[in-house]
C-alpha cells in the first residue's frame, strides 16, 4: 500500500503538519493582540523598544561625560609623567597613538574612582553652597 500526498502518516510528515498548524496559530494570535499591535506601533525606531532606547540614550550621555572627564584626567597625568609641557603637547604621530593607546586602561581602572570622585564633589559643592554665597568664595 503506497501512501499519496493527502495520507502522509510518516513521523516527518506529522511534524511538520504539527509545526506549521502550531506556527499559524502563534502568528495569527500576536497579529491580533491589541496590546502588542499598540505597543509596536507606538515605537519610534521599529525594533526597539522605547525603553531600550532612552536608556541606551542615558549610558550614551554618561559615557561621553565620563571619557572627556577622565581625559582631563589623563591629560593632566600625561602632562606630570612626561615632565614639561612641550613634551607633552609635541605633534609626534607616534607619540599621540601611546597616548590613545594607553589612555583606555587608564579610563577603564580610573572609570569607578570618577564616578564617586564626581558624586562626592557635587554633594559637597551642594551642601557648601550656602556657605560659599554668604562668605564670597
Amino acid at each position: 500500500m503506497s501512501a499519496t500526498a493527502g495520507d502522509d502518516y510518516t513521523l516527518a510528515g506529522w511534524l511538520l503538519d504539527a509545526s506549521l498548524r502550531t506556527s499559524v496559530r502563534t502568528v495569527h494570535r500576536n497579529g491580533e493582540d491589541p496590546e502588542h499591535t499598540e505597543e509596536v506601533e507606538s515605537r519610534w525606531i521599529p525594533w526597539i523598544s522605547n525603553f531600550d532606547l532612552i536608556l541606551l540614550s542615558v549610558l550614551s550621555v554618561v559615557t561621553l561625560f565620563m571619557s572627556w572627564y577622565l581625559w582631563r584626567w589623563w591629560n593632566r597625568f600625561w602632562r606630570f609623567v612626561l615632565g614639561n609641557r612641550a613634551a607633552a603637547d609635541a605633534p609626534s604621530l607616534p607619540l599621540k597613538l601611546v597616548k590613545i593607546v594607553f589612555f583606555l586602561p587608564f579610563a577603564l581602572i580610573m572609570l569607578v574612582p570618577a564616578m564617586i570622585w564626581l558624586f562626592i564633589g557635587d554633594w559637597v559643592r551642594f551642601l557648601t553652597w550656602p556657605f560659599r554665597k554668604a562668605f564670597g568664595r
